[in-house]
């Protein structure tokens, strides 16, 4: 393999679980940062084809998502009384089923325990604020938006997770002319990652 790379992966979605699973598994140094409180999805449904269930498996999860889904063979058309119009079997590669329907949500937890087991760090309410690429490494400034969440591998990774650092005490409200209280500000309460330095990836 060739030098293993420090890779950030901004995103705890489908495509970011997906990715970062894979890198890690092949000995890269991962670490997946996610504005969510946790790895969700809305309660709808999504369909894998064949394709997508050899990546599934290329990462080990195969068997789990066809555990949490069910597979079908074939496409029906039918028209609004149900009366069937067409069936239109399904590619299948190799021996992946043709299709597999699996809730989001379920799919979402297959993947986020697939990313601890294979040793990627997780920061949860982290989002990127600014990029600068040299051309040899990325150094990248991270906003937290409200308190460090994160997760622990199952095994032990070659970087332990940063510990999570205490909100700076809030000051009390300044005070109107009249002795009431000013107005608060809106919105989501943001503050730079622990350390102010930005914190470079993707240096061998």
């Amino acid at each position: 393999m060739a030098t293993p790379l420090r890779v950030l992966v901004h995103g705890g979605g489908i495509g970011g679980l997906t990715l970062a699973t894979a890198l890690a598994r092949r000995g890269h140094t991962v670490e997946v940062i996610e504005l969510r409180d946790e790895f969700d999805a809305l309660g709808v449904g999504i369909i894998q084809p064949s394709n997508a269930l050899h990546v599934m498996r290329e990462i080990g999860v195969l068997d789990d998502c066809l555990k949490a889904g069910f597979e079908w063979e074939v496409l029906t058309i039918a028209d609004p009384a149900g009366n069937t119009l067409a069936e239109i079997p399904q590619p299948r590669m190799d021996d992946a089923p043709s299709n597999n329907g699996i809730p989001r949500p379920a799919l979402a937890q297959v993947l986020g325990n697939a990313v601890q087991a294979a040793g990627a760090t997780i920061r949860f309410g982290t989002t990127i604020t600014e990029l600068a690429d040299d051309g040899e490494g990325v150094d990248v400034t991270l906003a937290v938006h409200g308190p460090v969440r994160a997760a622990t591998p199952s095994r032990r990774s070659r970087r332990a997770p940063a510990r999570p650092r205490a909100a700076p005490p809030r000051s009390p409200p300044s005070r109107g002319s009249r002795g009431r209280p000013a107005a608060a500000r809106s919105g989501p309460v943001r503050r730079r990652s622990p350390g102010s330095r930005p914190r470079r990836w993707r240096t061998p």
